[in-house]
């Protein structure tokens, strides 16, 4: 029996479309109808298209779309620059508007308790 299967094209980072200040990866499908545009959590800006188009329509399209771009390379930054708290007994655990010490032990039943100035967390 045979099974059918979607066919995967690999992802070529183009070399006509170095000149951008991002880097781009150019998919393209033939049966693909529409254009796509993906700003990847990497920073990629990723290109999904018809076999049909050619480079320098894609290259026109990309200019098109800059603004955008660049408000979405934006709210990346600001996501990986979030720092979160780290997670160990004696941290401090800003919690209800109380400032309380997170204190975790090893335990058969997990669940979160608060006890008197300690968030304790049993895993």
């Amino acid at each position: 029996m045979r099974f059918l299967t979607k066919r995967q094209t690999s992802p070529v980072v183009d070399e006509s479309m170095r000149h951008f200040k991002w880097p781009v990866v150019i998919r393209r499908s033939s049966r693909r109808r529409t254009m796509e545009l993906r700003v990847t959590r990497d920073s990629t800006i990723r290109v999904l298209c018809p076999a049909s188009v050619t480079d320098q329509q894609i290259e026109q399209w990309i200019q098109s779309k800059s603004s955008w771009i660049d408000a979405k390379l934006l709210v990346n930054s600001k996501r990986q620059s979030i720092v979160l708290p780290k997670l160990q007994t004696g941290a401090s655990w800003w919690y209800r508007g109380q400032d309380l010490t997170l204190k975790i032990e090893q335990s058969k039943h997990s669940g979160v308790e608060l006890i008197e100035d300690a968030l304790v967390v049993a895993t």
